[in-house]
């Protein structure tokens, strides 16, 4: 077949292609002075894509061209030289399989044109999108994380290290493991012997991450400090620069840089020579030896949740959790992963084999009480988790205590009577937080969520009256005796199981999720129940709330 990609690439002008025609699978080319090498996409693959390469050009500083260079031995195909490879797209962000062959061709060479034609303000804003991307490529590796508290406020940071491991946390970060200990020692100790700060950017003008040509030393951290031109630093911060004293000679600063809409942080290690009765800033300005990059990761909660989306307003809302069964073992890890860093649990059951298969943590946590395990894993998942756990059921008393501070309250026992029972204690003692009880019905397929708040009509037992104010059974369960009975596995005297997998389980703890994200989007002014089942999600918006209710009633 002719050579599509030698008659495409040769058709722009100014491109001159160096290959021969009869070369089907690459094309060498010189364009504005440099020379290219185009990889053509797999004729025989939908999915394949075209790669760009610069050839022999280390001194070549533009976005998106990483700064690697692959080593190539040459063959007839290719000339010997080294190659960088040039990023033409976002990971993810195309479809190649919806793309011709020779629609692959015109993009890659369009897109190469376009970067190669950009303005020096275009080059900055693209070279500040991918800043970290250059910057670990040269700077220091190690365990370096970054917890901190407010983006956009100068702050004093402390130094902890395990090993290799070193952690900046700013002082209103509480990180539970810090007191951990290995082998009868405090696992992580504190450095005195460095200062560390956390100085944000605000205005991100000519900052440039390195590339081939250019490193950072003395005069970037100048430039960014103190600069004549640009106020890169508030004037808050450089004041406290100018009031921070040290008898160190090493100053780690943490920059913050917001040019997407995550800010991220990088690290550099300031070197001074001597100095030491001068402020930091009066250091930084006559007194630094060396400069040295370090890679650094931002691990704070409030970061991770931001990166990904989540929401980050329920950060210091607490959540009581009264059950960590088969549901209470999901929730609770999804209110970690949503937003929810304090948490307490009650409950006094053990972990045994039988709970495996439908408890979040099989297989990684055996035996034990279930509080206690999930309290555990947990607080793995992130050392800002603050979990207490109480193995044993709540009691009334405690629950009239434990509710004062709560935020919300959140159900996931089987237990309708000890329900009824917590439902009176909350509704007679004047309960301000928002309650959401969460249970699955014995036939295994259909769940519910309530909603309450007791300062408005319906409660928990509202379930269970009739319009007269009898006690009937649960009014909000679907499944009927015959399929409850199918369902339920008899373990020997009294005890009973029902048999159910995972799935019922997910349907239920995702529409928890929804209801708490309602309660903090909108101003929500009835309480609801919603009914779940396999094939759909209803919102009852008052149709349970009964007057003649025993609890919240007339």
């Amino acid at each position: 077949m002719d050579n599509v990609a030698y008659e495409i690439i040769s058709s722009y002008e100014g491109i001159d292609v160096k290959s021969s025609p009869n070369i089907e699978d690459t094309v060498v080319f010189n364009f504005m002075e440099r020379q290219f090498a185009f990889l053509c996409p797999e004729i025989d693959n939908n999915a394949s894509s075209g790669l760009l390469f610069v050839l022999d050009d280390a001194s070549f500083d533009q976005p998106h061209i990483m700064l690697r260079e692959i080593d190539y031995a040459g063959s007839c195909i290719l000339p010997k030289g080294k190659y960088r490879y040039i990023c033409l797209h976002e990971d993810g962000s195309m479809v190649y399989s919806l793309m011709s062959y020779e629609e692959k061709i015109i993009d890659s060479i369009e897109r190469l044109i376009s970067l190669l034609t950009l303005s020096a303000l275009q080059k900055e804003r693209e070279f500040q999108k991918e800043f970290l991307v250059y910057w670990n490529a040269v700077a220091h590796a190690g365990k370096r994380e970054v917890y901190l508290h407010d983006d956009h406020s100068f702050s004093a940071l402390s130094i902890y290290q395990n090993g290799d491991q070193t952690r900046y946390i700013a002082p209103q970060i509480c990180l539970y493991d810090l007191d951990s200990t290995q082998n009868g020692k405090k696992a992580w100790q504190q450095r005195i012997d460095t200062t560390a700060v956390f100085v944000p950017i605000i205005n991100s003008r000519g900052i440039l991450p390195p590339t081939k040509n250019h490193s950072w030393d003395r005069e970037e951290i100048l430039e960014i400090i103190c600069s004549d031109v640009t106020n890169h630093i508030s004037a808050d911060s450089f004041q406290k620069l100018a009031s921070v004293y040290t008898k160190y000679d090493t100053l780690d600063i943490v920059f913050g840089l917001e040019v997407t809409q995550v800010p991220y942080t990088f690290l550099v290690r300031v070197h001074f020579r001597g100095g030491n009765g001068e402020s930091l800033l009066e250091r930084i300005i006559r007194n630094i030896r060396s400069v040295e990059m370090l890679q650094c990761k931002r691990m704070d909660y409030s970061h991770l949740n931001r990166v990904i989306g989540n929401s980050t307003n329920n950060i210091d809302k607490k959540v009581l959790l009264i059950g960590a069964g088969s549901l209470g073992s999901y929730v609770a890890s999804e209110l970690a992963k949503n937003g929810f860093t304090n948490i307490s649990i009650y409950d006094g059951d053990d972990l045994d084999s039988e709970n495996y298969m439908r408890w979040y943590y099989s297989g990684i946590l055996k035996r034990g009480k279930k509080a206690s395990q999930i309290g555990l894993y947990l607080e793995l998942m992130h050392p800002e988790m603050c979990v207490r756990t109480h193995n044993e059921p709540i009691d009334t008393a405690k629950l009239a205590e434990e509710m004062i501070s709560a935020d919300y309250i959140v159900f996931t026992i089987g237990s309708s009577d000890t329900q009824l029972r917590l439902n009176r204690v909350l509704r007679e003692k004047g309960c301000n937080a928002k309650v959401l009880f969460a249970w699955l019905e014995a036939g295994g397929e259909y769940s519910h969520v309530l909603r309450v708040d007791y300062n408005l009509p319906g409660c928990y037992e509202c379930l269970f009256t009739d319009d007269a104010g009898n006690m009937v059974s649960n009014q909000a369960n679907v499944a009927d005796d015959a399929v409850v009975e199918l369902n339920t596995i008899h373990n020997g005297c009294g005890a009973t199981r029902a048999a159910y997998g995972t799935a019922v389980l997910l349907r239920t703890t995702a529409v928890l999720l929804d209801v708490l994200k309602k309660e903090e989007n909108e101003n929500i002014e009835h309480n609801y129940i919603v009914n779940v089942s396999p094939n759909a999600v209803e919102y009852d918006y008052g149709s349970f709330i009964m007057e003649a209710c025993g609890c919240c009633g007339n």
